[in-house]
């Protein structure tokens, strides 16, 4: 039996939102530092604040690594290129459709109460919806597969898949 193992790695764009928080966190970490002249303890709350903004400034730097085995499509979530943790996992023996995020086949599956959200937000880049069953109805996953694993899917699911 062939079994296929392929892997890739999507680095995800900053929003605006993620800038936002950013620099609010910078403001904090300023105002702290300057109300050490006030405050006995500022300037200790300061280096904390500090040590804070290292820590969660990583996790803006965010990745997702899509990884498809027998079937099963694997998607783990990269925080600062050092924590890793299991976004989710897609059984696609539940695959219902696979195709373009704007293609007209998807149109009947547009109020999916679940979508995840698994793309580089690159507004160049080509997204991909993918619907599956689930015990509550339909999920849709959104992400940017290279041609290798959309061939592989292709050949494991030849029906489900519209590219």
């Amino acid at each position: 039996m062939n079994e296929v193992f392929i892997e890739q790695l999507i680095k995800r764009r900053m929003t605006s939102k993620s800038m936002l928080a950013k620099a609010g966190l910078i403001l904090l970490t300023i105002i702290v530092f300057a109300s050490s002249i006030i405050i006995p303890f500022g300037l200790i709350l300061g280096i904390l604040m500090i040590m804070l903004d290292i820590y969660l400034f990583k996790m803006f730097d965010l990745e997702f690594e899509y990884t498809y085995i027998k079937g099963e499509l694997s998607i783990d979530k990269i925080m600062g290129k050092e924590r890793r943790k299991k976004a989710a996992s897609f059984d696609l023996s539940q695959l219902e459709i696979l195709a373009s995020s704007d293609s007209y086949l998807l149109d009947s599956y547009r109020n999916t109460s679940k979508v995840y959200d698994f793309t580089s937000l690159e507004p160049d880049h080509k997204v991909y919806a993918m619907v599956l069953h689930s015990n509550n109805g339909y999920i849709k996953v959104l992400f940017e597969p290279n041609s290798e694993i959309l061939s592989a899917m292709r050949d494991a699911h030849p029906r489900k898949i519209n590219i």
